[in-house]
Parts: C-alpha cells; structure tokens; sequence
C-alpha cells in the first residue's frame, strides 16, 4: 500500500483545481461558436456608429472572447510587420471577423466611419468623402465591432 503523507495533500488539491479549470475552459469554448454568440448579444446597428454593447453580466463586454478579440485587433494596430499583421487578420477572419474597407475618395457611411478630422475638399465633388484613413475598422455578421477612424472632406465654409 502507498504511504499517504499530509504534506502531498496541497499537490492533490492544485491537481484537481487545474483538472477543474481545464475543463470548464474547454466546454465554455467548445459549446457555441463565437459567431452565434455575438449575434445573440450584438444585434445589428440601428444608425449608431458600432454595435451598443450593454455592460449586463451576461453581454458580450464581459466575455473572454470579446477580450480576446479586441487583444487581437489591438495586435493588428500596433504591429509594423506585414507577416505579423497579416496572421491576426488570418486568425480574426477564421472567426468571423472581417476588416472595414475604406479607401480615399469612398463616400462617407456613418455606420461603418467614424469621422476623426474633416480636411477642406480641393473640389466639391469630394465634399463628404474619405480623405484618409487613420485606422482600420472591424466587423462581424452581426455588427461593427470598431467603425474606421477617417478624416472627412468638408466644405470650406464649415
């Protein structure tokens, strides 16, 4: 028979506590795909420039993946290498979440833009247009996580 000593007692107890969180882990993550997910709690946007995201116990703001998410977008903005860059977007597009194109000249959309600056339009044609990108925007199927941060051709006169 095996010698039973008090002192492996506390080994046990942090063996079965991982055992524990490893598992609870894996079920949280494996039972729904995050696509489902945030489409239950980020319904599409009614005229707001990003999916309201309520502060509830049970919304999207206090899910790991959220967190996760925004990490990895984060990631994206501070990144100078291309390889790097292009990995995140890999990895965000795997699960479900796609970059907001906006390209100078494109009209300005309040739904996916988020007016930063407003520079005078050399021509009026270009009067609200994007005039530059600042940072690149994200969104899922269910909504805008992040719109773009644009600056905006104006009038003259504003």
């Amino acid at each position: 028979m095996t010698d039973f000593t008090f002192t492996s007692l506390p080994l046990l107890a942090l063996a079965a506590v991982t055992i524990l969180l490893l598992v609870i882990v894996i079920l949280r993550f494996s039972a729904v795909p995050l696509s489902r997910r945030q489409a239950k709690r980020c319904p599409a946007p009614s005229g707001s420039d990003s999916c309201e995201l309520s502060s509830s116990p049970g919304s999207l703001t206090h899910q790991p993946d959220t967190v996760l998410l925004q990490a990895l977008i984060g990631t994206y903005d501070l990144s100078s290498s291309e390889v790097v860059r292009a990995h995140v977007q890999k990895s965000l597009r795997a699960v479900g979440v796609t970059p907001i194109t906006a390209d100078p000249g494109d009209p300005f959309d309040l739904g996916l833009h988020k007016g930063v600056a407003g520079v005078v339009a050399p021509s009026p044609e270009l009067i609200s247009r994007i005039a530059r990108v600042r940072r690149q925007g994200w969104q899922t199927d269910a909504g805008v996580l992040r719109p773009a941060d644009v600056e905006v051709y104006k009038d003259e006169t504003i």
